[in-house]
């Protein structure tokens, strides 16, 4: 009797252990977002950069300077964007955290913040900064405030979008070489070029999945801005040569690739290469800036023209909404769900 109820315990120990396993293997990277996210977005009204929560809007700025927020993220409930402000006729890269601005730059002259994230509380910015050394802007990655330069100031270098992923740092950007700009991706600080400068070229964005990794830009050939992603380094079109095309912005999923950007003179989501219209056309065109992910849902922020003036739009799974009901020109250029 006392045998069996030694093997019972024995298999009742050794179901847990495989359990506890297999739970651990499914582990989420990232923390999975609520079916009812709180939903950021940041642009701007009129001149003035915003940031909105669930709709609600927020100043950074009061609007009597110059500004702008280009990227937003969310950690531990601090709320992080990324911009600038012009202070004394000079444009200063700034992080805001919880609405108080940070001055990132480390000397008197043009600065920008372009993208922000957080991870184990470290805060990382992406941007650019004149130096006097070499005449030229260099693109530089903040980590906690301290910076470090991605280009060594030979040529104008612009980083416009961050990631961090199992400590791996990722850098989208250009860097402008004999004229021509180059699509690059800097992995700890370690340079690629996605294009020969052949044609203009640039990266907007990235992201990392399955340690794939994913840059979205465009590339100027024969008179026309291709749409591109890259995988792994290696380029494929989204668009052809008869319609001018960029893209801002890409998020995956599942190996699902969401990419949020224009196609001619209309907002465009591509799903895994697929061109899906979010906009009717206009003359001075729609542009989708940022797309990211809730489960299956995929939520797209950018801008359309209306009656005479440009609307801040969110879309939810192809649905359009107003961000506001402002009546002045209004902007939507990053999103992010938390």
């Amino acid at each position: 009797m006392k045998k069996i109820i030694k093997n019972i315990l024995l298999i009742f120990i050794a179901l847990f252990t495989m359990s506890c396993s297999e739970d651990n293997n499914n582990i989420p990277e990232q923390p999975t977002t609520s079916a009812s996210p709180d939903i950021y977005v940041v642009g701007k009204i009129k001149n003035i950069p915003m940031l909105w929560k669930n709709r609600t809007a927020s100043e950074l700025t009061g609007g009597t300077y110059t500004a702008e927020a280009h990227s937003v993220t969310v950690a531990n409930n601090d709320v992080y964007v990324a911009g600038f402000e012009k202070i004394n006729l000079t444009k200063k890269a700034t992080l805001w955290k919880n609405g108080n601005a940070i001055d990132l730059s480390s000397n008197a002259f043009t600065s920008y913040a372009r993208s922000v994230t957080v991870v184990n509380s470290d805060v990382y910015v992406a941007g650019f900064e004149y130096e006097t050394s070499g005449s030229t802007f260099v693109a530089k990655v903040w980590k906690n405030g301290v910076s470090s330069n991605l280009t060594n100031g030979n040529h104008d270098a612009l980083a416009e979008s961050i990631r961090v992923v199992n400590n791996d740092v990722y850098v989208a950007g250009y860097e402008s070489i004999g004229f021509v700009d180059v699509a690059k991706l800097w992995k700890n600080g370690s340079a690629t070029n996605l294009t020969d400068g052949t044609h203009e070229a640039r990266a907007y964005s990235v992201a990392v999945d399955n340690n794939d990794v994913y840059v979205v830009g465009y590339e100027f050939i024969d008179g026309y801005h291709v749409a591109k992603i890259w995988k792994n380094g290696v380029g494929s079109n989204l668009t052809d040569l008869s319609v001018d095309a960029k893209a801002y912005s890409v998020a995956v999923e599942n190996n699902n690739v969401y990419v949020a950007g224009y196609k001619g003179l209309v907002a465009t989501l591509w799903i895994n290469g697929e061109a899906n219209s979010l906009s009717t056309g206009n003359v001075l065109g729609n542009v989708a800036r940022s797309v990211t992910l809730n489960n299956s849902d995929v939520y797209v922020v950018g801008y359309v023209y209306e009656e005479g003036k440009t609307i801040a739009k969110i879309w939810k799974n192809g649905q359009s909404n107003n961000l506001t009901e402002s009546t002045e020109d209004t902007v939507a250029n990053s999103i992010y769900l938390h």
